[in-house]
């Protein structure tokens, strides 16, 4: 169960379980979402549950919604619990999809209290979600764009309190909760990994972020509705952990386009100089007598890195400073973003891949 001591105060605005065979009073049906005519999602209740169900092609998505006031309000404070059935598992993945609870702003501003994805426990959840500044009313929605039906039950809406911890230092604006605050050995690395970062990047000197920092996973999820150690939205980052290299310096490097995942872990792991109290350089060169170093072309491919085991990062630091080394900066930009880095890396080097991987191996 989640305890937050740092709320202070919950108003109920309602409750509602859905125990009837029809809308609850001062709820109503209608089509909340629209891409043109044809076919609409269907409203029914079921054993408790409101069920809304949408068939192959969805393309009018109706939900049951209630509105409420804002006056004085600055958090709200949702417990629901959702289960799918069928869910389109690929429609569920695209950008905007919608299968839960919405918080809809006045003004245009949309809160979904979860990531749309097939969820079969039917767990109850709870999220913390700021008031809009000048915000007046909200929408409580619930409907799905996706095809299959989504079941919503017990659900809560009340306003409440919560209380952060801030202060502002160098780059970063910090947000924590009770004692779980930064250590000012975490302020000092956390100034190191940007000011490297910048160095090396180029970019981003003049980059604020804000850093919540949450005690654990599950405290993370109730602010942010993702189910991560980390999880970055434009210049915030939500974060378990007070020094997080790798975030910091994704969202330095964002300029130079979305990495390859043994990119996205090998260039923090490079601006550290060491991960886990492990020298990049020194690893690789032990994996290669023992000849389990990965070729460069499993490296560089997404699936294969996956299953490469937990030296991994250590590897793909090493190449990292590889490049930096042999190409500088800007060899290691052009590989960076590239939608096909194996082929950026022969471009860069001016070497096949299997000549680089040679020749990678040679300045470990």
């Amino acid at each position: 169960m989640l305890i937050l001591a740092s709320v202070a105060l919950a108003v109920p605005f309602f409750a509602e379980r859905f125990d009837g065979n029809a809308l609850p009073a001062d709820w109503k049906s209608r089509v909340v979402e629209s891409t043109g005519g044809g076919e609409a999602s269907k409203v029914s209740f079921e054993e408790g549950q409101l069920l809304v169900t949408n068939g192959r092609n969805p393309k009018k998505y109706t939900g049951v919604t209630r509105k409420f006031e804002l006056r004085g309000v600055e958090w709200l404070q949702v417990q629901a619990r959702v289960t799918t059935v069928d869910l389109d598992v690929e429609a569920a993945a695209a950008p905007g999809a919608v299968c839960d609870v919405v918080l809809r702003f006045d003004g245009g501003v949309n809160e979904p209290a979860r990531p749309c994805r097939p969820r079969a426990d039917g767990e109850p959840y709870t999220r913390f979600v700021p008031v809009p500044e000048g915000a007046r009313d909200v929408e409580f929605a619930m409907y799905s764009t996706v095809p299959g039906q989504v079941r919503f039950d017990e659900i809560l809406l009340e306003a409440t309190t919560v209380s952060f911890k801030t202060v502002n230092r160098g780059h970063y604006t910090y947000y924590w909760q009770g004692a779980d605050g930064f250590r000012d050995e975490n302020l000092v690395a956390n100034d190191e990994i940007f000011d490297k970062a910048v160095a090396l990047l180029g970019t981003g000197d003049t980059s604020h972020f804000d850093v919540w920092k949450y005690p654990d996973v599950a405290t993370l999820a109730a602010y942010t509705g993702y189910q991560d150690q980390s999880y970055v939205e434009g210049d915030v980052l939500h974060t378990t952990q007070r020094t997080d290299a790798r975030s910091i310096v994704g969202m330095l490097a964002r300029a130079w386009g979305t990495p390859s995942p043994a990119l996205a872990d090998g260039l923090p792991v490079h601006v550290l100089g060491e991960w886990e109290d492990r020298e990049p350089r020194m690893v690789t060169r032990r994996l290669v007598g023992e000849g389990k170093c990965p070729p460069l072309a499993a490296l560089l491919d997404a699936s294969q890195y996956a299953t490469l085991g937990d030296d991994r990062l250590l590897v793909a630091g090493a190449l990292v400073g590889w490049l930096v080394e042999t190409k500088g900066s800007a060899g290691l930009k052009a590989v960076y973003g590239a939608a096909d880095p194996a082929s950026a890396l022969e471009g860069a080097t001016g070497m096949k891949l299997p000549d680089a991987d040679a020749a990678f191996r040679k300045w470990l």
